[in-house]
């Protein structure tokens, strides 16, 4: 009973982005609740977890070499403003807070709590594409990103729906209606994103092929169906696809009138399009890799890249952000983190079923910071990581607790002869 309490506020704090949206839209809490919400449930797991802790590992110091990096940048850099400084502590403090959960993101209590937040977030989500007056971007009690939040969710309760036994047809009508709907509020990347993790799992594992292709055509199904849904819409995602990959001279003649989301430009770079998010990506990390040899030891210091890009906007890539703005050795140990863990898991996904989530997990987290991720506000990346590093250490500690009850019953067979 003790460890299912510990699974749901596991899944609580997991949910956090969405549980704001919850907070802020429909109750009209601001910002103090989120400290209090964050801090309270990061506390309670790292005071409990750390009774369950199967001893320390290499990920463990480097993640505390990269925390020491970034006190030594913002020493060096003081920032202007102490909320991101907060919330960069608390996105830190997840990876301890996981560490003593290994193996619990497949257990009911948190599978149940998420599918639960999921199920909501699927019918607020139907709720506003039906309205009459929803022509663009879906918003959810009140947020624009709010079903970006949820697919995130919906991509972990897949995995480990693939990496279980259960049966697939019923949780198959789940996944199709869940997808379908966020598609159809213009989640496309994200699901792209899911089903290049789950062909890289099929292949990982390849006993699984069959569960993981029945999955990966149910997401395409659903993809489709959503996209047919709002055609207008799904239209306008493949003009803006289009658009990045075209050069600046030839935006013009691919602007139709009439568009859902006319073009909007930059002040500082005329030729970004503000309302083609892969045209702003494009840009942002083109100033960002031109900036990278310049970033030094300790970088520019926390949100400085936000007043240089000519957008005036975050990165939106926490590697880049934190090699720029914390320097490039804190980059370099960032990427060294999720390698470890990566390699570790991958030795172990073949065989064991939590390994194979959590890597499939960390997988898609990281590809999402990659697209989305604020250094500041990476609390999901670091409690992924931090779960991840646990289940490697937990799989080893199980592996030799059998491995010394075998050594005894063999000892207590050759005493008895």
């Amino acid at each position: 009973m003790r460890r299912t309490a510990d699974q749901v506020v596991f899944a609580l704090l997991y949910s956090a982005n969405v549980v704001m949206i919850f907070a802020h839209g429909l109750f009209g809490l601001g910002s103090v609740f989120t400290g209090v919400y964050l801090a309270s449930l990061t506390a309670f797991l790292i005071l409990v977890g750390w009774w369950f802790w199967r001893g320390s590992n290499t990920v463990d110091y480097l993640v505390a070499a990269l925390a020491a990096l970034f006190a030594i940048s913002l020493a060096v850099h003081p920032p202007h403003d102490l909320k991101p400084v907060a919330l960069l502590v608390l996105s830190l403090a997840a990876y301890p807070a996981a560490r003593g959960f290994g193996g619990c993101m497949q257990k009911p209590g948190f599978v149940v709590t998420v599918a639960i937040i999921v199920a909501i977030g699927v019918i607020a989500t139907l709720i506003a594409i039906l309205r009459p007056d929803a022509h663009g971007t879906v918003m959810i009690f009140g947020f624009d990103h709010g079903a970006a939040l949820f697919s995130t969710l919906v991509g972990i309760l897949i995995f480990a729906f693939a990496c279980s036994s259960r049966p697939l047809f019923p949780l198959s009508m789940a996944i199709f209606l869940s997808v379908a709907v966020f598609v159809a509020a213009q989640v496309h990347l994200m699901f792209l994103m899911l089903l290049a993790t789950l062909s890289g799992g099929a292949i990982i594992s390849p006993t699984r092929l069959r569960r993981f292709s029945v999955i990966s055509a149910v997401i395409v199904a659903a993809f489709f169906a959503g996209s047919i849904s709002r055609g207008p819409i799904a239209k306008e995602f493949v003009g803006h696809f289009k658009e990045a990959l075209l050069p600046r001279g030839d935006i013009a003649s691919i602007q139709e009138p009439g568009s859902l989301a006319p073009r909007t430009t930059a002040l500082g770079c005329p030729e970004v399009d503000l309302n083609n998010p892969l045209d702003v990506r494009k840009r942002l990390y083109k100033e960002a890799f031109g900036l990278l040899p310049s970033a030094g030891l300790t970088g520019f210091g926390l949100g400085r890249f936000r007043d240089i890009s000519c957008i005036g906007t975050e990165i939106h890539n926490l590697i880049l952000q934190t090699a720029i703005e914390f320097g490039i050795p804190a980059g370099c140990v960032l990427v060294l983190a999720l390698f470890c863990v990566a390699a570790r898991l991958l030795q172990l996904a073949p065989t064991e079923p939590e390994a194979l989530f959590a890597l499939l997990s960390l997988t898609f987290v990281v590809l999402i910071s990659c697209v989305y991720g604020i250094v500041s506000d990476s609390d999901f990346m670091f409690l992924t990581l931090g779960y991840a590093s646990a289940t490697t250490c937990e799989i080893r500690s199980d592996d030799r607790s059998a491995h010394s009850a075998i050594h005894l019953a063999e000892s207590q067979r050759a005493t008895a002869q």
